[in-house]
């Protein structure tokens, strides 16, 4: 018994020779994407930045920071307040009587406004900010001391009273560096915390597992037990029954997928945005494309076997690819071209700006819009492959 049943589970392995070519692809291409995707975080390289900067002073310090910016590895100066490639910037403004403001002693100040949707980026300008505060401060107190040491030695200054005095320009943070008023796009008191971007990015992802189990999976059932052969032999068109199976899953995928965002809401704070239109209408869009893509890797598959290893290899790599899993911008060039095919990139570029930047359904139509192409093409190239494949039987 023993030997019958491994020579049988062998040999029909063997016989899906796709599936067991998958069982070595689906790692493998994730390996790539995870390497190729934080490559150059973990050289030292890292990703690039762009940066909006308004420099409205022109004078000496505001020329100084805005060389910090321009020598730092990571980040690209745009001059003005400019938008690149369609997508908001952080934006830094340096007010005017910036630089005077430091030449009379005063703590100067200036704007940071970030885009919610791109906090990651946000933070890699705050560090800049704070190393130049940092070394602004290390100016002030060095001019302070020698300042101070000039007056000493003429014996109008009491050498306790320097000591004190210094001490206290180092450890009192108001005595030194610069200001930093922070807001973002859509509220001036909102800050991103790390749910708000992995509910969306996770909710996305199990949603379509969630289609690729219960569309997919659900036809080959059929087809393993006889139930597809007695609906094809009954009155009426199967297509019927697919189109049946697929509203169904797709009702079930705006519940789900609406639980969870209200869940993000309820457990970690996930803002609803400013548009309840806007957000129930991509959701519906979303969960459509999810739905269409299961659909057409059920068509695709012959097997559960293929259909696993097939839907979890592009569902992890799409996870990857479109910003599900960390933002876009650690991404190389080429892998940020390469999402822009995913469906998981637009459904975030969605999610995020309705939910994140409080934007309506003008805002995201673009993205909307790519996802319903991706939906009625993937349903199109679906139900062919189904008609063929049962017209065979």
């Amino acid at each position: 018994m023993f030997r019958s049943t491994l020579y049988r589970e062998l040999l029909l392995t063997w016989r899906d020779r796709t599936g067991v070519a998958l069982l070595v692809v689906v790692p493998a291409l994730a390996m790539a994407i995870g390497g190729f995707a934080l490559r150059a975080v973990f050289e030292g390289t890292g990703p690039r930045v762009l940066v909006a900067v308004v420099d409205e002073d022109g004078q000496g310090l505001a020329r100084m920071l805005l060389s910090a910016f321009e020598k730092a590895p990571v980040i690209d100066v745009v001059r003005g307040d400019a938008e690149h490639a369609g997508a908001r910037l952080t934006r830094l403004t340096i007010p005017r009587g910036f630089s005077a403001t430091y030449d009379r002693g005063d703590r100067p100040r200036l704007t940071l406004e970030t885009d919610p949707g791109h906090e990651q980026e946000a933070s890699v300008v705050r560090t800049v900010l704070a190393e130049f505060s940092a070394r602004v401060a290390a100016s002030q107190v060095a001019s302070r001391l020698a300042a101070a040491q000039i007056i000493a030695r003429t014996g109008d200054l009491d050498p306790v009273e320097l000591r004190r005095d210094l001490v206290q320009a180092v450890q009192d943070p108001e005595m030194a560096g610069i200001d930093v008023e922070e807001r973002t796009v859509t509220s001036p008191n909102q800050r991103i915390r790390s749910f708000d971007m992995q509910v969306p990015g996770l909710a996305i992802m199990f949603l379509l597992f969630g289609m690729l189990g219960g569309v997919g999976r659900r036809i080959l059932e059929d087809e393993s037990t006889g139930r597809l052969q007695r609906i094809l032999l009954a009155p009426g068109r199967p297509m019927s029954m697919l189109g049946g199976l697929l509203s169904a899953r797709a009702l079930v995928g705006v519940v789900q997928m609406t639980i969870l965002i209200v869940f993000g809401h309820v457990a970690f704070g996930l803002p609803l945005g400013s548009s309840p239109v806007a957000l129930i209408l991509v959701i519906v869009v979303v969960v459509f494309a999810a739905v269409s893509f299961g659909h057409l890797i059920g068509a695709l598959a012959t097997s559960e076997e293929q259909l696993t290893a097939m839907g979890v290899a592009l569902i992890l790599s799409m996870a990857a690819l479109g910003g599900c899993w960390w933002p876009l911008f650690l991404e190389p060039p080429w892998m940020q071209r390469l999402a822009d095919i995913t469906i998981t990139r637009w459904s975030m570029e969605a999610l995020t700006a309705v939910l994140l930047r409080g934007e309506g359904v003008r805002e995201v139509m673009w993205a909307l819009c790519v996802l319903g192409s991706f939906g009625i093409a993937a349903l199109a190239c679906g139900f062919g492959a189904y008609h063929r494949r049962w017209q065979s039987r």
